[in-house]
């Protein structure tokens, strides 16, 4: 564990955690790279409703991202009661941990999807300036 890596450092933590007091400080970790990531992520969002559309579609990303904060907020508690109940703490926390790592090199995916929507929206404004 002492490899420094704040991701696997939680991932090991958090499974072998055996009271409560314990999830404090992963759990406050975990919290402030939700935010930073939340951040980063809807100024992303927002910057491709402006590539794509022309006028400011803000509310509407900001509106299906608190949707989506809602819906896991209700639906993570209840599918985490039966998910510990069957299959115990430490799997539970294990499985999570896993499927945040399996799935977070996909993100990296948004950078050229960026990079590409950039340019099509230079090529849609000189089509548009020729007009």
């Amino acid at each position: 564990m002492g490899d420094g890596n704040p991701e696997r450092v939680l991932g090991k933590v958090i499974p072998r955690v055996s009271s409560l007091p314990q999830l404090i400080v992963p759990h406050f970790i975990i919290g402030l790279g939700v935010g930073c990531t939340d951040v980063s992520v809807l100024s992303l969002l927002a910057s491709f409703g402006d590539i794509w559309y022309r006028e400011w579609c803000y509310s509407m990303i900001y509106a299906l991202n608190q949707a989506a904060v809602c819906a896991a907020y209700s639906l993570g508690p209840a599918w985490a009661g039966v998910s510990v109940s069957h299959f115990g703490f430490p799997a539970t926390m294990t499985t999570l941990s896993v499927v945040n790592i399996i799935y977070a090199p996909f993100t990296l995916a948004l950078r050229p999807l960026e990079r590409a929507l950039t340019r099509v929206h230079a090529k849609m404004e000189s089509r548009f300036a020729d007009e």
